[in-house]
């Protein structure tokens, strides 16, 4: 699988992985003691160095418990990244999880579509951007980038409008504009 994986991303493509849910406080019941907290649930192809890495927050920007924390197995800093998660939107009057309102939707599963999105909304406006370069820019943009990579939250919180605005100053400096993207 790793094997494949890396393919993809060789061929142009962005590859997402959500961190996982077995953090410290890892409430689910689900994960084995052995693959609970730091250093401990990040070892599949989530740990790849290609792919991007998403942990969760909640709306007040704090690792959720349970978030996997790095390092992971194979590239030590991972997660890279962390997107909201815990969204009530899904359940009310004509949305998708009906009227009673239920568990919200939570975990790194949540989280990484935020991210798969804003990536898509990136390469939708800029053209191809080479999964490398978006990478960095989301890493280096991150809310909390300036204190380096830490095991809780990878590089920081996904910041949409500071990675466009590196992406777009990335490519400038390639001689790429916007329009040729």
């Amino acid at each position: 699988m790793h094997r494949k994986v890396r393919e993809v991303v060789a061929s142009g493509c962005v590859v997402l992985f959500a961190a996982g849910n077995c953090g410290a406080q890892c409430p689910s019941g689900k994960c084995l003691p052995s693959g609970i907290g730091p250093g401990r649930s990040i070892h599949g192809a989530n740990s790849l160095d290609d792919v991007i890495t998403v942990g969760a927050v909640n709306c007040s920007g704090r690792r959720i418990g349970y978030s996997s924390q790095g390092p992971g197995m194979f590239a030590q800093q991972k997660s890279d990244i962390c997107c909201f998660s815990h969204f009530y939107g899904n359940f009310g009057p004509g949305c998708p999880g009906g009227q009673t309102m239920a568990p919200f939707d939570n975990g790194t599963s949540a989280a990484t579509p935020v991210a798969a999105g804003m990536a898509a909304l990136l390469i939708s406006a800029l053209g191809l951007i080479p999964p490398a370069m978006l990478k960095t820019a989301m890493l280096e943009s991150a809310i909390g980038a300036s204190a380096g990579w830490s095991r809780d939250m990878g590089f920081g919180i996904l910041h949409a409008a500071a990675t466009y605005a590196h992406i777009v100053h990335d490519l400038e400096q390639a001689g790429r504009t916007r329009a040729a993207a």
